[in-house]
């Protein structure tokens, strides 16, 4: 979860969008912190 925190914190300071499979904790993340992020699904 720090790491992910991280993650957030560098991508709304950078502007980007965080893309990931990972929607669970971002999501909790976000309660907190707004930044841009984008669930992204596993295809075989």
């Amino acid at each position: 979860m720090t790491n992910d925190a991280l993650i957030a914190i560098s991508a709304r300071r950078y502007g980007v969008i965080v893309a990931t499979l990972n929607t669970k904790d971002f999501d909790l993340i976000r309660k907190f912190y707004s930044f841009m992020l984008f669930g992204v699904t596993r295809t075989v």
